[in-house]
């Protein structure tokens, strides 16, 4: 008996936990997430440039340690936009955010 009410208080409690809403949350998050995934596109499209600078003056030290700064920006890049996927349904993050930094670049 004593088992049976602890279970029931366990669900009753666990039930009441799920219910409660995070939709505000999700979308401040959903933004927070899209701004953050444009800041990295933009910070590694800056890296690529100059890992080439460094590759056409044959600096092959520097374009080493820094092609590393690029494949850490990818990573990060990749990991948020599968956040977008993932948690908010976005299709494609990488190229919305992409297609943006072009058509503001024009502007």
């Amino acid at each position: 008996m004593k088992k049976l009410i602890f279970m029931m208080a366990g669900i009753v409690f666990t039930t009441i936990a799920m219910a409660q809403s995070t939709e505000t949350k999700v979308e401040m998050d959903k933004k927070k997430t899209e701004s953050q995934l444009k800041n990295t596109i933009k910070e590694k499209k800056e890296e690529k440039k100059e890992v080439g600078k460094d590759l056409k003056h044959l600096k092959l030290d520097k374009a080493i340690e820094d092609r590393k700064d690029v494949r850490a920006e990818r990573r990060a890049e990749h990991k948020k936009a599968r956040h977008l996927r993932k948690v908010h349904g976005v299709k494609n993050p990488i190229h919305k955010v992409q297609k943006e930094i072009r058509e503001e670049k024009k502007d």
